[in-house]
């Protein structure tokens, strides 16, 4: 079997699969610092403690029965400078305002009587499935083109398989404004109301903040992940004949404009500003599938962290650690001069179930270290005994973690670094070092097996999702690699041009080296295969149900001729659709044909269609089944007219 290409085939897959320092503001060193866990009720997408009959909100006994435990279990409420809390949520439009008057009420009942600080966690657009008044209303639904057909259902990434939610509402809709406003203006009274009481005991330091929104976001649709917005849109005064400049844009104007109205509303209603926080979550957190075809603004959901500074709020983000969650918000912290900010939601785990920092110490030292005023962590508790094994569970209740808490209420310095420990962070590193390096090094030393033994024992071990020795192994790769550098080696050549399939290299007698060098082509021109408007599936079927499996077998002779039938079709993709040689052109005319298709591809690629709600499908049919048949029939003139009709189609203000 080629080992090498084993290598390169598994390597991807893995890192698929698995996938600056910075000191305090003044600011924050001065403001009481939080360390507080969320509390819900048992409704959907939130595995919470059931509420009481009749009722959707918890109880004063049992948010005070949720306090106690937690208080017994780490043994201290620290003081006015660094205080436990417990965070309460989600406020949501599913809940009448006379529920969730009560619940405020409630909260602040339970702070002052067990000296815990409260924080009010708002559910801004999610829970209002119940809201018939608004969901009857076809203005208040998103929708998913120019055409305003409505999204059915709301797809959010909070775990490996999404969590389908009523639909998206439209933000900007003037019913969905007004039901904002008069929902933040009732928990800003609530917020004032109970802030008198606690001035007048000299606890004001008992609330933690108002925290307005729960990832807010534009999510895509459930089930079909088209791209919504625009209503929104046309509330503004857009329309297909007259869209947007930049439809990205124009979008997060509009995410941030909701943050903005409930902050504002809160505010005018009684709320103090500097209590009130956004939430946001445009890290990866290990939830992210390769797509070549997202925009940056649609892989974080319209909802990019520079949505998070506002004069009306303070930031806030979700901080599951995996990969380099940490860097990406202390970089964007950074450019905005470094804030106060706080974690809206995490625990030192990933959703995917990889663990985060080596210790809940360095996962809390990496946010009260650089500037949090506030860490609400979630997971605590969730689905009562039947889920006391639950991965987020174990990674928020276990002994280190109750010390590591303690230890930061006690007022003590959190140390970032750890002796030992899985890091995700390191982990991802790691992988993609091996990726880079060990081809090389193999086709050096010769050490096929040994590495190969290396590279199954990965592949077994992330299926299993088991991190810890995924590490362990990829430090004995690195053992392994030691005093003996990986080298690249490269000759001089001409490279291929960006619309071509890479040219095959002078054949090998070793059939490994010459395998290899067929994946690594086919590799190459599937990304141009695709980036033409080409189906994945066609490649990835062929590799993943053929090809793999005969190398799996030993049958590399079998394999390769399946790797040359991949390579025949790439080739032949470009030959007739991207370098014209029909001997009846000329140069000049050849020349002309290609710089058209590059536009052509180009204009699919950068995402243009999709960006403004059109569908890209039919460019790739028509240049398949209508320009390279003429084509290849030698009608040039007829040919160049198709890709003229598709370059206009291509065009921003194109119907």
């Amino acid at each position: 079997m080629n080992t090498t290409t084993k290598i390169l085939l598994a390597l991807a897959a893995t890192t698929l699969t698995a996938f600056a320092t910075q000191s305090p503001t003044a600011k924050a060193e001065q403001e009481t610092r939080y360390l507080a866990f969320q509390v819900w009720p048992r409704m959907l997408g939130y595995p919470g403690i059931p509420p009481l009959p009749g009722h959707l909100a918890l109880s004063k006994e049992q948010m005070a029965d949720f306090v106690r435990g937690v208080v017994k279990a780490i043994g201290t409420t620290g003081d006015a400078r660094h205080k436990l809390g417990f965070t309460v949520g989600p406020l949501c439009f599913d809940m009448p305002d006379e529920e969730i008057r009560q619940w405020i009420r409630d909260a602040f009942a339970v702070a002052r009587e067990n000296d815990v600080a409260v924080a009010l966690h708002i559910d801004d657009s999610m829970s209002w499935g119940e809201r018939k008044d608004l969901v009857s209303n076809p203005d208040n639904i998103e929708t998913t083109d120019w055409n305003q057909t409505p999204n059915t259902s709301r797809s959010l990434a909070w775990g490996p398989s999404p969590t389908k939610f009523p639909p998206q509402m439209c933000y900007n809709a003037p019913a969905i404004v007004a039901a904002a406003k008069a929902r933040a203006a009732l928990i800003g009274a609530e917020i004032k109301r109970e802030l008198a009481v606690l001035k007048s005991a000299g606890k004001e330091h008992l609330f933690a903040g108002v925290i307005a929104g729960s990832e807010t976001q534009i999510s895509p649709e459930f089930g079909t992940n088209r791209r919504l917005g625009f209503r929104a849109l046309a509330h503004r005064g857009f329309s297909e004949k007259n869209p947007p400049k930049d439809l990205g844009a124009e979008r997060v104007s509009v995410v941030k404009e909701w943050i903005e109205l409930w902050c504002n509303s809160l505010r005018a209603a009684g709320a103090p500003r500097e209590k009130i926080f956004c939430h946001i979550a445009f890290t990866d957190q290990g939830l992210r599938k390769p797509n070549a075809r997202e925009s940056y603004v649609e892989k974080v959901a319209v909802a990019p962290p520079e949505v998070a500074f506002s004069s009306a709020y303070r930031p806030g983000f979700s901080t599951y650690p995996e990969g380099g969650t940490f860097k990406e918000i202390y970089a964007t912290l950074a450019e905005h001069g470094s804030p106060g900010w706080i974690s809206a939601e995490g625990t030192n785990v990933s959703p995917t179930t990889m663990p985060g920092e080596p210790t809940m110490e360095t996962y809390l030292a990496k946010m009260f270290n650089h500037g949090a005023v506030l860490a609400n962590v979630f997971s605590w508790g969730i689905g009562g005994e039947a889920m006391r094994n639950n991965f987020f569970r174990q990674a928020t209740e276990n002994p280190e973690c109750l010390a590591a808490y303690a230890k930061f209420l006690r007022g003590e310095a959190l140390v970032e670094s750890a002796a030992k420990g899985f890091s995700s962070s390191s982990f991802a590193e790691k992988m993609q070092r091996i990726q880079t390096e060990l081809p090389g090094w193999i086709q050096k030393t010769g050490r096929q097996a040994e590495a190969m033994s290396l590279i199954q024992k990965v592949q077994s071990l992330g299926k299993e999702k088991k991190w810890q020795e995924m590490d362990k192994v990829a430090d004995e790769m690195f053992a392994l690699m030691k005093g003996t550098p990986a080298e690249t080696k490269s000759t001089p050549q001409t490279p291929p041009s960006k619309s071509q399939t890479p040219p095959s290299s002078p054949p090998s007698d070793d059939p490994t080296k010459r395998i290899t060098e067929k994946v690594q082509r086919v590799m190459q021109g599937a990304q141009k295969w695709v980036a033409a408007g080409g189906d994945p599936a066609v490649i990835q079927k062929t590799m993943q149900e053929k090809v793999k499996p005969l190398l799996d077998a030993g049958k590399s002779t079998e394999a390769e001729a399946e790797l040359d039938r991949v390579l025949e079709l790439l080739h032949k993709d470009a030959k007739r659709s991207e370098s014209p040689t029909n001997p009846a052109l000329g140069d000049a005319a050849r020349k002309q044909l290609s710089e058209k298709i590059e536009r052509v591809r180009d204009g699919v690629q950068s995402g243009l269609l999709s960006d403004s709600g059109r569908d890209p499908s039919p460019i790739a049919r028509a240049m398949q089944e209508e320009f390279k048949p003429l084509l290849d029939g030698g009608k040039a003139s007829e040919a160049e007219a198709v890709l003229d009709r598709l370059l206009e189609q291509l065009k921003p203000d194109a119907k």
